[in-house]
C-alpha cells in the first residue's frame, strides 16, 4: 500500500508565486480607487491655495503660490483690537482688525445669496528711519478645497488707526463639505500689498503677499446674529 504523501508547505515567495495573478488583481482593486481618491484631494486642496489677484483669471494673470502664512493666534491684539504683524520686509508693521461679518441671507426674490460681506480696517507704522509712500493694499477672500473667492478693491493705507476700511462682498453660505471628511468654514483673507520705500536714497517698489488665517480671528461684530 502505498502512503500519502503530505502537502508540501508554501513558504513565503512560493505562496506569492503561487497566487500573483489574484494579489495583482485585489492590489489593482484597492489602491487605484485610494490613488484616485487622494489625487482628488490633493488636487483640491492645492488648486485652492493658488491665488491671483484679477477680477477674471486670463493667460496673463499671475498666479501665486508663495506667501507669508499669518496665524492671529501667534499675534498680539491691541487695545484697539488690532492684530499687529510686526516688521514686515523690515520695512513697516502692519495692523488688521476684523471689524465686521455680515451673514449673506436669501433674497427670496432673485433666490440668490445677497449682502454677506467681510470688513477690515487697517493701518500701518514704518519702522524707524524707513521713508514708505504709496501703501496700497488689495484684499481677497478665497477658501480652502472648493473654489469660493471674492476680490476686494484696492485701498491706500494711512498710518493712523481707522482709516483704510475693505468691504469685501462674500455671498456664499458657509460652513461648506465639499469632501468627505472637509469642512470649510471661513475664507482665508489673502493681501496683496504694494509700496516704495527709500534705499539708499533712490525709490524701490516691493510688493508681499500675505495668508491671514481668519478661522482663528473673531470679528467684532457679527449680522445677522445666530
Amino acid at each position: 500500500m502505498k502512503k500519502k504523501l503530505a502537502p508540501v508547505k508554501l513558504g513565503f515567495w512560493g505562496w506569492i508565486h503561487k497566487y500573483r495573478l489574484k494579489i495583482v488583481a485585489l492590489s489593482f482593486i484597492i489602491l487605484v480607487p485610494l490613488a484616485l481618491l487622494a489625487s482628488v484631494y490633493i488636487g483640491s486642496f492645492t488648486n485652492n491655495r493658488k491665488i491671483y489677484f484679477d477680477a477674471v483669471k486670463t493667460n496673463e494673470t499671475v498666479v501665486i503660490s508663495k506667501y507669508r502664512k499669518i496665524n492671529p493666534e501667534n499675534l498680539t491684539l491691541n487695545s484697539q483690537f488690532y492684530y499687529v504683524v510686526e516688521d514686515l520686509n523690515k520695512d513697516f508693521d502692519l495692523f488688521i482688525m476684523w471689524d465686521q461679518l455680515n451673514n449673506p441671507y436669501l433674497n427670496t426674490e432673485t433666490g440668490e445669496l445677497d449682502f454677506g460681506s467681510y470688513r477690515f480696517k487697517m493701518y500701518y507704522t514704518p519702522n524707524e528711519g524707513k521713508a514708505i509712500s504709496q501703501l496700497n493694499v488689495t484684499p481677497l477672500l478665497q477658501t480652502d478645497w472648493t473654489p469660493l473667492r471674492q476680490l476686494g478693491s484696492t485701498v491706500s493705507l494711512q498710518t493712523t488707526p481707522n482709516t483704510g476700511t475693505m468691504l469685501i462682498p462674500f455671498n456664499y453660505r458657509l460652513p461648506q463639505q465639499p469632501l468627505p471628511l472637509v469642512k470649510v468654514e471661513t475664507p482665508h483673507l489673502y493681501l496683496r500689498i504694494i509700496y516704495q520705500v527709500i534705499e539708499n536714497s533712490n525709490p524701490v517698489d516691493k510688493t508681499i503677499y500675505l495668508q491671514f488665517d481668519l478661522s482663528n480671528a473673531n470679528p467684532r461684530q457679527v449680522f445677522p446674529l445666530a
